[in-house]
């Protein structure tokens, strides 16, 4: 969990300059007005074409670096090389000829098939009319782009189920039945939406409730959290200035906030199970620099450090993917040869789920600690005291609590 998150109450009055500049530059990248592999202007440019200082620029271009976006080396300039993270939007069907052609754009996959089922009705449907004796029941999961989004539980009347298996196996339920509407006399769909319960993130990659959400609705329901992108570099001068109540992430080099470790990790290397890299090595062996150049490489916009990393090693032009974040990698691991360098305690998570292995590797720098930064200034008032003593009390490692207690 090194990546970076800051907490605060609601800012008010109008964004540093900084961050203007930074919204500004991002529009710039997700227009194409600064295509990916493309070189941007210098710093003394953007400087004179903003009317701003250098450091206003640096600071700008900081945010982009930290998100993935852009790459910055020593006398080659600065690169665009990731575009924003777009989520995937629909426009949901309204019509049956708009359903059908909506799930001819689709995938889908059947995780499982009941047969002798009866569909529970929910409550306040409309009148369903005569039920058949029994049902077979689909539970489905959708996908576009290779991106899962949307888990289904349908239930379709026996009989009819085996004329259309063969075409469900390939379609949605929709084009399916398609051949022969004249079969159906009425059709409703009842939608709910709802956080994630265990079956929808295990199958879609969607977190359950947030643990620190979790206690703040049940200690402190009136409270508002809001949570802040920021450059490292402007991390401590925040809290200073009471812009921010907490900072949590893994903050490299020193910084001058007041700090307690929550959680210590190591990054590692995943791969899938049956990556050619691993097909002489023992197992749990770790991963030799030579292997290493010889991998290509999923790279994490929003974690800066696995960037850092691959820099140092000099494996950056061994990039072949940019992924918005951990969650979007595993999928395309697990299809592909290609390695992806990630904090140890989530690639285990993948590991566990079949499929996966993780290895250690030569890596420069590669422990960290994850630590809940404070201001010194407001370290004696109440509710951010309660804030910084319930983070600890939700995440924090035995030792590390056992270390600050003393």
């Amino acid at each position: 969990m090194p990546s970076n998150s800051t907490a605060s109450a609601p800012q008010q009055g109008r964004d540093k300059l900084h961050l203007q500049l930074a919204r500004l530059f991002r529009s710039k990248v997700s227009t194409g007005a600064w295509p990916v592999g493309s070189a941007i202007p210098t710093v003394q440019e953007l400087q004179a074409l903003h009317g701003v200082s250098r450091t206003t620029v640096r600071m700008a271009l900081g945010a982009l670096v930290a998100e993935g976006l852009l790459l910055t080396r020593k006398r080659g300039g600065t690169r665009v090389i990731a575009a924003p993270y777009k989520p995937p939007s629909f426009l949901l069907p309204t019509s049956w000829k708009e359903l059908v052609a909506f799930g001819a754009h689709i995938g889908q996959i059947t995780l499982h098939t009941g047969r002798d089922c009866l569909p529970p009705i929910p409550e306040g449907f409309p009148d369903v009319g005569r039920m058949a004796p029994a049902y077979v029941h689909l539970l489905r999961v959708y996908d576009h782009d290779a991106a899962r989004f949307c888990l289904s539980q349908l239930y379709l009347e026996q009989e009819l189920f085996p004329e259309i298996e063969a075409q469900l196996q390939r379609s949605s339920l929709a084009v399916a039945l398609s051949s022969d509407p004249s079969r159906i006399a009425v059709a409703r769909q009842h939608l709910s939406v709802a956080p994630a319960d265990e079956l929808a993130a295990e199958h879609l990659g969607v977190a359950l409730g947030t643990p620190l959400m979790q206690a703040l609705h049940q200690r402190a329901p009136h409270v508002q959290l809001e949570t802040l992108p920021m450059p490292l570099d402007g991390i401590a001068d925040a809290l200073d200035r009471g812009m921010l109540d907490i900072a949590i992430g893994f903050l490299p080099g020193g910084t001058r906030t007041r700090q307690t470790v929550l959680l210590s990790d190591h990054y590692g290397v995943l791969l899938r199970s049956g990556h050619p890299a691993l097909a002489h090595l023992p197992e749990d062996a770790p991963l030799a620099l030579a292997t290493l150049r010889q991998l290509d490489f999923a790279a994490v916009r929003s974690h800066s450090e696995t960037l850092r990393i691959l820099q140092a090693l000099r494996l950056d032009e061994r990039i072949r993917l940019s992924a918005a974040h951990f969650m979007a990698v595993p999928s395309i691991v697990g299809k592909t040869d290609l390695a992806v360098i990630m904090p140890a305690e989530i690639a285990a998570g993948f590991v566990e789920r079949g499929g996966y292995a993780v290895r250690d590797a030569d890596l420069p720098d590669h422990r960290f600690d994850v630590s809940l930064h404070w201001s010194w200034r407001f370290e004696q008032e109440p509710a951010k005291r309660w804030l910084r003593e319930l983070v600890c009390e939700l995440f924090q490692q035995p030792r590390h609590r056992e270390a600050a207690a003393h």
